[in-house]
């Protein structure tokens, strides 16, 4: 069994595609070189946080290609729920954002055992003793890597370089991610399961 902490934007919820969708740009994707290019793409950083808020309603979530979901994620989720894993979300949203965040796990039959909305994952991850965390901002890709906590995200263009700096496997997609963590953390049956 395995505690992942988890990410929900661009990990879980495909916010680049939300993006896109809401301001028509083509050129919005995750092989973006660095995530604040996306504030020049669409006019600054006020826009920006203008159109998040349009892409954090529960309605806009699940909008989208796979019901907001980044392929993978949910069949990954739901299997690690399947294996005993615990599933801890942490996200870097306003609290108002809670009830649509646990709305888009419930649509999607994903049970997770928390949902924090934090800066500080690695606060939720040190709460949980989590095994992994699993997020795609290079700063705390970086200060789990220097704080000794094991960290996965998906090889998004503008993540690469924390990644590689703190020697993380490269993930591509979610498949990758659960063979990752399988492979760390197996799964372990009881006596009584295997009867």
């Amino acid at each position: 069994m395995a505690v992942l902490v988890i990410d929900h934007d661009s990990i879980v919820y495909d916010l680049m595609a939300a993006v896109a969708r809401v301001t028509g740009r083509t050129d919005i994707t995750y092989e973006l070189a660095e995530w604040d290019g996306m504030a020049d793409l669409v006019g600054g950083q006020r826009e920006l946080f203008r159109i998040f808020e349009e892409c954090f309603s529960l309605e806009a979530m699940i909008a989208g290609t796979n019901g907001g979901l980044l392929l993978g994620a949910g069949p990954a989720l739901q299997s690690f729920k399947a294996d005993g894993d615990e599933l801890h979300i942490a996200t870097h949203r306003q609290k108002r954002f809670t009830d649509a965040i646990a709305g888009f796990y419930a649509h999607h039959r994903i049970a997770v055992d928390s949902i924090t909305l934090t800066a500080d994952k690695l606060a939720v991850c040190r709460a949980v003793s989590a095994d992994v965390l699993i997020d795609d901002k290079p700063t705390t890709i970086a200060a789990a890597h220097a704080a000794g906590q094991p960290v996965l995200s998906l090889h998004h263009a503008y993540c690469r370089a924390a990644l590689a700096e703190a020697g993380a496997p490269v993930c591509t997609d979610w498949a990758a991610i659960r063979a990752v963590v399988r492979a760390r953390w197996p799964v372990i049956e009881s006596a009584a399961a295997r009867r």
